[in-house]
């Protein structure tokens, strides 16, 4: 129940320890002290004002109730973490934010989207996807209810890139065909254009090129017809997808020629996040033409742009170049990657880059039927996997050591890790 004025000055004076007489000071008497406090008169501006200053806070903290006060800190809190976000302090932004959790439950819907939304953008530019995931969805469930199709359709596009970048490409389609939904001819093109070119990314991945293509002709005919200012941003991932289409359909040269002109264009637009990928795409086409010195070349400098811009597909890279020095006959540099690769998830906190560092030298060491090692890393990978609660991915390498098991000639123990890949997902 809300308080009464008397009854709020009341709380704040016993709050500070204060009696009436003390409260009073020298301007008026406890008895009018009193009387205000029991509601048997209602003190004027400048009393009021008097009285907030004796008590250390604004006249608002009487005269607005508490939800207008909360709606209004939370402003102010929002704000201030927003800032930081976009300055790329998200660890600030986060620990700013949180601050409004104590005041949650009386903020108006748009408000409490709010909050989830910066937290769930913070943690997915953090590369924590599944934190990312869970907070967007809270924030949509919030937003829905405003009606505000812009920012509802921002969010299923962030919900869909959570899930794409943890590989769950069938679920991130399905939160893109609902941000496509909101398409309609008042929408920002900004955002417009973001849900045409994740569509068309989304169903690249899922190998569905007809429809890759049929979305990215959609992105670059709106494009082209639309002026705003952030247009340019998406010339560079259009040549990336065509690329891609180009590659998955074997045509290889064609592909590298593509990517190598993302990379172009990202470096004039200054994007070193988009450098890194770019030339990550290209090492690719490079080593599907055996130019094996030349793909590592190039992953390298992917690695080195993803380091500069805190990349989150940082470890993508790196796994990509351990594939490459394996095919080069090159174990030591392949040794050297996952160790390096171990170093770099370890200094960003970056969990599930770690969970693939540590599969990957499982996967390894098996191969060179050094078991005992393959096993200390599965367990290690398996710590984290438990940790984040993923069940697929334990049953999966349950699955894994229980192949291991057999080939190391252990069928026991390959028994044992098939029932419990089995039990975790009945």
């Amino acid at each position: 129940m809300e308080l009464k004025l008397g009854d709020k000055i009341r709380q704040r004076r016993k709050q500070m320890g204060l009696t009436l007489k003390e409260l009073a000071g020298d301007r008026v008497t406890a008895a009018q002290i009193s009387a205000v406090e029991k509601g048997k008169c209602r003190p004027s501006p400048g009393l009021l004002q008097y009285i907030a200053e004796r008590l250390n806070v604004d006249v608002e903290y009487f005269t607005l109730s508490d939800e207008e006060k909360a709606r209004k800190q939370f402003k102010e809190i929002y704000g201030i973490a927003l800032k930081l976000y976009k300055e790329g302090k998200y660890d600030e932004a986060l620990k700013k934010i949180n601050k409004a959790e104590s005041i949650l439950q009386l903020l108006n819907d748009e408000q409490k989207g709010c909050f989830y939304y910066i937290q769930g953008n913070c943690f997915y530019e953090k590369g924590d996807f599944n934190t990312s995931f869970d907070l967007l969805i809270k924030a949509q469930s919030y937003y829905i209810k405003t009606r505000k199709k812009e920012i509802t359709a921002d969010i299923y596009i962030k919900i869909g890139n959570s899930l794409f970048n943890t590989h769950k490409q069938n679920m991130a389609l399905g939160y893109y065909l609902n941000a496509y939904r909101f398409i309609d001819e008042d929408m920002d093109s900004d955002i417009k254009a973001r849900i045409l070119f994740d569509l068309a990314l989304c169903y690249l991945s899922l190998k569905r090129l007809n429809l890759a293509r049929e979305f990215l002709d959609k992105a670059v005919e709106f494009i082209k017809q639309k002026q705003w200012p952030k247009k340019e941003r998406f010339l560079p991932g259009i040549e990336m997808i065509r690329g891609a289409i180009d590659r998955e359909t074997n045509q290889i040269k064609e592909s590298l020629i593509r990517f190598n002109e993302a990379f172009e264009r990202y470096k004039r637009d200054g994007d070193v996040t988009g450098m890194g990928r770019a030339r990550n795409n290209a090492a690719l086409c490079l080593w599907d033409i055996g130019d094996m010195e030349k793909s590592v070349k190039y992953f390298r400098e992917a690695i080195d742009y993803k380091v500069i811009s805190g990349d989150c597909t940082l470890i993508d890279t790196y796994l990509n170049l351990v594939e490459a020095y394996k095919e080069m006959g090159n174990i030591e540099g392949a040794i050297n990657a996952l160790n390096e690769a171990e170093e770099k998830m370890i200094k960003q906190n970056n969990e599930s880059g770690l969970i693939k560092v540590f599969l990957a030298k499982f996967q390894y060491h098996s191969e060179l039927k050094e078991y005992d090692r393959a096993e200390i890393y599965a367990f290690i990978a398996l710590d984290y996997i438990q940790k984040q609660g993923d069940i697929k991915e334990e049953s999966k390498l349950y699955m894994k050591l229980s192949e291991m098991y057999r080939a190391a000639g252990d069928e026991k123990s390959a028994v044992d890790y098939i029932v419990k890949a089995r039990s975790i997902t009945l």
